[in-house]
């Protein structure tokens, strides 16, 4: 469910489609803005950039210290089994007891350019309903950004094709992950 603060998701709205999806065994994946934040409750993963999710919870992230603080704050708040945040450098998944960072190889494009958070979300969440691991769906997530950064200028469904995504990967590395 992503919520483009256009008017047409509310705080009802949202309330009912999480319960009945999590009634019938539906997965939930929420990408809330700033007006809806705190009524994606009880999905199974959420999904922000680093600045929304701080904004919305009234949490300044100056260290990592704030930022585990703000990430364990929303698993707990959110009751959810994941948390999914990022900004230009890094991606971060909170899970239960855990965080994983994931350092991206080259981010150019600003991540208010339009369909850079949707693809983000779509990937992430086609990557748990094709049954990967939280963890899986936060790097395939992150290499989407690597490829739309790589291929800026191209049409998605040429930025999204195995040629690309393999090219993409060989010339920029590899991704770096820190799992304590």
């Amino acid at each position: 469910m992503s919520d483009h603060d256009k008017g047409t998701l509310n705080g009802t709205l949202i309330a009912e489609v999480i319960k009945q999806s999590r009634e019938s065994g539906k997965l939930v994946v929420g990408r809330p803005k700033l007006q809806h934040f705190l009524d994606f409750v009880s999905v199974n993963s959420l999904l922000s950039t680093l600045k929304e999710a701080s904004e919305a919870l009234g949490m300044s992230v100056l260290n990592d210290s704030s930022l585990r603080n703000l990430g364990f704050n929303m698993l707990s708040r959110f009751e959810s089994d994941a948390i999914y945040l990022w900004n230009k450098e890094t991606s971060y998944l909170f899970e239960k007891g855990m965080i994983t960072y994931i350092q991206l190889l080259n981010f150019s494009l600003p991540l208010e350019k339009v369909g850079v958070r949707d693809l983000l979300a779509a990937v992430y969440s086609l990557s748990l309903a094709g049954s990967a691991t939280n963890l899986e769906a936060a790097l395939l997530a992150s290499l989407s950004q690597v490829v739309i950064s790589y291929n800026h200028n191209s049409m998605l469904s040429d930025i999204l094709s195995h040629t690309n995504l393999r090219k993409a990967i060989e010339e920029k590395q590899k991704i770096s992950c820190i799992i304590p």
